[in-house]
């Protein structure tokens, strides 16, 4: 006896294809509304809308790729109101229609996306659903409160509640230092690729904070030279972590009165992307 299963929403979505179009539009609408761009600003929205490919991929029954933070965790300290859940979900519909989808997939999404509300909504949660919170909290605000930064067009920003936010839910991994190279602060998307290296580190991701810099160098002197005079940042620097290598990048951090405190370090493992680059030049010299 044949029974009928129907097909993942994914599929019957158009796929891969179809997922792909609808983020791209959905994001070319949000970041045109006045109500939700800020949440975006400075983001990497290239590597943003791989996870958000990936996650609706997942969610929506196809194949389970999606390794970014959960939503919850990944929303907390964004302030997120009602109303920009709603509008979110409201570009989402929008975004469906414009790509000619169906009212029965469409209304089948949103039974997805809609749950997410009671996670994602932060403002007007009482006190006992905030205090689970407020570590983390804490620990953000001690690494990053009253500094500032030279952004890339060499512009100084305040690191205030908003950039704190941002700093904490950055799809990048950043690593935030005193002027003595003591660790002061990892983003969460630090201290996950930081586990996924854990055997090859002299300490636990979790001691790092309060640790100094120097645990990630060979020639610590040298490092140390270059990080404390800001004249030498940015500096860029690959490092071998274990087998794999990663690619840094440090910037100079200045306080209000715009005297030097610190480094910020952004990085990336990028060991699978050094050896295709060394299979290319193989084959180009050999061409």
């Amino acid at each position: 006896m044949e029974t009928n299963v129907e097909a993942p929403l994914f599929e019957r979505l158009g796929g891969s294809p179809a997922i792909e179009a609808t983020v791209e539009e959905f994001y070319r609408r949000v970041l045109a509304d006045d109500l939700l761009k800020a949440f975006f600003n400075g983001l990497n929205m290239t590597a943003l809308k791989k996870k958000q490919v990936d996650f609706f991929t997942q969610a929506l029954g196809g194949p389970a790729n999606y390794q970014g933070r959960d939503m919850e965790s990944s929303h907390e300290y964004l302030g997120i109101a009602s109303e920009h859940f709603d509008a979110v979900a409201g570009h989402l519909v929008g975004t469906l229609q414009s790509l000619n989808v169906s009212q029965d997939l469409i209304d089948e999404v949103v039974s997805v996306v809609a749950p997410l509300k009671d996670i994602i909504v932060t403002e007007g949660k009482n006190a006992g659903e905030k205090g689970s919170k407020t570590k983390r909290r804490k620990e953000m605000e001690q690494g990053t409160q009253g500094l500032d930064y030279v952004n890339g067009n060499g512009k100084q920003s305040s690191l205030d509640a908003s950039a704190m936010a941002m700093v904490e839910n950055a799809p990048v991994n950043i690593i935030l230092a005193n002027k003595d190279l003591t660790i002061t602060y990892l983003n969460p998307s630090s201290s996950e690729t930081l586990q996924t290296l854990a055997q090859y580190l002299p300490i636990s991701p979790e001691q790092m904070v309060g640790a100094s810099i120097d645990i990630f160098h060979k020639d610590p002197a040298y490092q140390r030279k270059i990080l404390a005079n800001p004249a030498n940042l940015p500096h860029r620097a690959t490092i071998q972590i274990g087998p794999e290598t990663a690619d840094l990048l440090v910037t100079a951090i200045y306080d209000k009165n715009n005297n030097y405190v610190g480094p910020m370090v952004t990085w990336e493992v990028n060991t699978e992307k050094l050896q295709l680059e060394r299979q290319q030049a193989m084959i180009s010299a050999m061409v």
